[in-house]
């Protein structure tokens, strides 16, 4: 939190920040407090990446999704014209 308090300040942003203590960065206890609460985090982000786009031919074939290396190495991917691989 306090890295991301540096960098927004850094690159001129201004508005919201989170209030936590320096000494937070070295004192677990302190850091525990300082983010311990009763609310309820509900993560709502989405992330939305294209299946078939240029990104995964840049991929290792060891880095690509489960589905890209079963229709490499079964050649799926060459029997459709997919251009999912």
């Amino acid at each position: 939190m306090l890295a991301l308090n540096d960098a927004y300040a850094s690159g001129g942003a201004r508005g919201g920040f989170y209030q936590i203590e320096r000494e937070a960065a070295l004192d677990v206890q302190l850091a525990r407090s300082s983010v311990d609460g009763t609310e309820f985090i509900f993560d709502v982000q989405g992330h939305f990446v294209n299946p078939t786009g240029a990104w995964l031919k840049r991929l290792p074939p060891s880095a690509k999704p489960d589905r890209c290396r079963s229709c490499a190495t079964s050649g799926v991917a060459k029997r459709r014209n997919s251009s999912f691989c």
